[in-house]
């Protein structure tokens, strides 16, 4: 039986004996790895010629992808790569089988300790084929779809794990989620209640700092105050409270309230249904069945004067109208009912170092709230009294939660779309959520879409529409 390996890098085995030769040849296994998942619906020879050869006519495409196609039947087995009746080409999973197959159908079937026990490293790490820019693309894509599966499947674990009272399990899960998702506030506190829970108050405050160092050596920016919050307490908190510990008593209230605002929230965005398009670029051409992720690295990039000029007059002039608008902190307090058709938008939190991309955030939240306003499907909480009404909620709540929660309760909105812009070597990474309040529940979580720093408001229509679209299926699903 032949066994392809596409997490942690790329190789064929058969019986267990990696293969070399002519068959191992990196496009060849390239082609089988796309056929992989493709499993079940198999994929046409066209989109397979566009994907590996993307810069030749047709006839020459073609021509390669057959002598490719023959050369595995040659060195593998006629019936390892078949033909269905339209012609489009699939595995044959009696004579060979793929990890990535394997780990969708885990995926699929809810089985997250299945998952996690086939993947072994990135989708195709360290994979790359010169002269085959669409390939690249769509193993970018592919291998941000996969981590974020993964993610989700161990945290499926580690909260099935807490909540039967396996502390050790669920530190042992999220360990492993805190090794990919570095930058996560929630799951370092995720990670050091089960620590404390486990009876491992040191550890707990170890990796409580470390968090704190890395996120500070990385992004230049202070961390969560939780974070901090959290290792003040459990430093100053008396020997004679260590283990045993419950799970009731593992943080404090206020700490252990967030954080399990925090696993919720994660968990709900895991298993909430994708209704957003994939990557028109690579994926609508190609027909490709797959999540847009983070882009490969092509280019230098630097902000556009221009566009930071444009983000800067109408941040500008918002604030500018918040300074008569702003109501009094008393007024903040006579919260209007929450209405589930209501829509608010966040402004979208920088996350990356460069200050410059501060006024990013707001122009997004605002071009968003445009879009949502034009589509007519539903009620919009506009953006400056947006920001005058978050402003003056603080002031009267200083105690108050997140600003998304804040600003749920003060514009009296069902659904709050939240935001953020990361960077991925030389790109921009937009992502949003949609979340429903007042339970908290993420009814759609955007697939990250890629931007350069010298357009980053490039994306921002497809960013509009995606998030209005899902807006639409959220208020009424029979859109």
């Amino acid at each position: 039986m032949l066994r392809l390996q596409a997490f942690g890098g790329l190789h064929l085995a058969q019986d267990g004996v990696r293969v070399a030769g002519g068959a191992a040849q990196r496009k060849r296994l390239a082609v089988l790895v796309v056929l992989a998942t493709h499993r079940r619906t198999g994929i046409s020879r066209e989109k397979l010629a566009a994907l590996f050869w993307p810069e030749s006519d047709r006839s020459r495409s073609r021509n390669a992808l057959y002598q490719v196609v023959a050369a595995i039947r040659r060195d593998l087995g006629n019936d390892v790569v078949s033909a269905g009746s339209t012609g489009d080409l699939t595995l044959n999973s009696d004579r060979i089988t793929s990890d990535v197959a394997d780990f969708r159908d885990a995926i699929a079937s809810r089985d997250p300790e299945r998952a996690v026990a086939v993947y072994a490293g990135p989708f195709l790490d360290g994979v790359y084929l010169r002269g085959s820019d669409e390939f690249e693309r769509w193993s970018d894509e592919m291998r941000s779809a996969c981590i974020t599966d993964y993610c989700g499947a161990l945290r499926d674990l580690a909260r099935r794990d807490s909540d039967a009272g396996d502390h050790s399990g669920a530190t042992r899960w999220l360990r492993r989620l805190a090794v990919v998702d570095t930058m996560s506030a929630s799951v370092a506190l995720q990670l050091m209640g089960a620590l404390v829970a486990s009876g491992e108050r040191e550890a707990a405050m170890r990796h409580g700092r470390e968090h704190i160092a890395y996120v500070r050596a990385e992004l230049g920016s202070a961390p969560d105050p939780r974070i901090s919050a959290l290792l003040g307490e459990l430093q100053t908190a008396p020997a004679a409270t260590e283990p045993p510990y419950t799970s009731s008593a593992t943080l404090p209230q206020s700490t252990r309230e967030n954080a399990n605002r925090d696993l919720r929230r994660d968990a709900a965005a895991d298993v909430a249904p994708q209704t957003t398009e994939v990557d028109r670029a690579s994926t609508e051409r190609l027909g490709l069945p797959v999540e847009s992720g983070l882009g490969a690295v092509r280019s230098r990039w630097r902000p556009s004067r221009r566009a930071f000029a444009i983000a800067g007059a109408v941040v500008a002039s918002a604030l500018a109208i918040v300074a008569f608008v702003r109501p009094s902190p008393t007024a903040a307090d006579s919260l209007p009912a929450i209405d589930p058709r209501r829509v608010v938008v966040a402004d979208f939190v920088n996350l990356t170092s460069d200050s410059t991309l501060n006024l990013l955030g707001s122009t997004l939240a605002d071009w968003v709230t445009r879009g949502v306003l034009e589509s007519g499907l539903t009620t919009v909480f506009d953006p400056v009294s947006r920001i005058a009404v978050l402003d003056a909620r603080k002031a009267a709540r200083p105690e108050g939660g997140d600003d998304a929660t804040t600003l749920a309760l003060a514009a009296g909105a069902g659904l709050v779309v939240t935001g953020a812009i990361a960077r991925q070597g030389e790109q921009l990474v937009i992502t949003a959520r949609i979340i429903a309040y007042p339970s908290h529940r993420v009814v759609f979580s955007l697939e990250p879409i890629l931007a350069p720093v010298s357009d980053p408001l490039g994306q921002a229509n497809e960013l509009r529409d995606r998030i209005a679209g899902a807006l639409a299926v959220a208020v009424d699903r029979r859109v």
